[in-house]
């Protein structure tokens, strides 16, 4: 004979404690529904159903999802600009890979058509002579600007420094200055965009970047600085008395 040890009977069988668990909850939904009753979900629980990636308003029509980090209508300091955006007085022809900083042409050239680079004969008669290695830079034309003003020199430098451009939207500024050759050498590049939006602005005032050659602040010498041939893409140092456009830039 086997002997089995009896069950301890303060100790409950787990597997009827179970089965008893199973046929309450059972009872009690079968129940609810006979009374019509409904399961409510408790506030902010999502839909188990529902795609949690996609919104109502997503699937909309008419609805454009948006990237906020390409977005260029954010404000302030975030926004990021791209070639061709109307900001800061003009239109924007660079910008660093940021997007945050670059350079900004006027939307009109400065003296209308064709401007001499400076008085030079006079200045020539007087001992005049190049500002020197600080004012033949070929990427600051804010520096060289600044130069060659203080020693008084007369027309397109003095009229790019002291230009305001009035507000089309985007703001007035009064820190303009006469490119430098490679400034104007990226303008030049962005000579398409820029003038798509020089043109659709719709400000009769505004006038595009003419096939014609730009004067830079880049001087070759007493009677000669860097101008820019806006038809062939090329490089000239003309001398200062030729009638040349102009078009003022600004940084941001």
């Amino acid at each position: 004979m086997t002997f089995h040890p009896p069950l301890n009977p303060s100790r409950p069988d787990p597997g009827r404690s179970s089965f008893l668990a199973v046929a309450v909850i059972a009872v009690l939904a079968a129940a609810l529904l006979s009374t019509g009753c409904h399961l409510v979900r408790p506030p902010g629980a999502r839909d188990p159903i529902a795609s949690p990636s996609i919104s109502r308003e997503a699937s909309a029509p008419g609805f454009r999802a948006q990237n906020p980090i390409n977005a260029t209508s954010v404000s302030g300091d975030e926004r990021r600009h791209r070639v061709g955006d109307r900001h800061g007085g003009g239109v924007v022809f660079h910008v660093d890979e940021t997007g945050r900083q670059g350079l900004i042409c006027s939307m009109v050239d400065i003296g209308g058509e064709g401007q001499r680079w400076g008085n030079v004969w006079r200045k020539e008669q007087d001992g005049f002579d190049a500002i020197g290695e600080l004012a033949k830079s070929e990427t600051d034309g804010k520096a060289n600007t600044a130069l060659i003003t203080q020693r008084g020199h007369d027309d397109i430098p003095r009229l790019c420094a002291e230009y305001v451009n009035a507000d089309n939207g985007t703001g007035s500024h009064d820190d303009w200055y006469l490119p430098s050759i490679e400034e104007l050498k990226l303008l030049y590049r962005a000579k398409t965009p820029v003038n798509a939006a020089l043109e659709g602005d719709g400000n009769p005032a505004s006038t595009p970047i003419q096939d014609k050659y730009y004067w830079s602040s880049t001087e070759q010498g007493a009677g000669a600085a860097s101008a820019y041939t806006f038809f062939l893409g090329t490089t000239s140092r003309p001398h200062k008395s030729y009638y040349y456009w102009v078009r003022a830039i600004r940084s941001f």
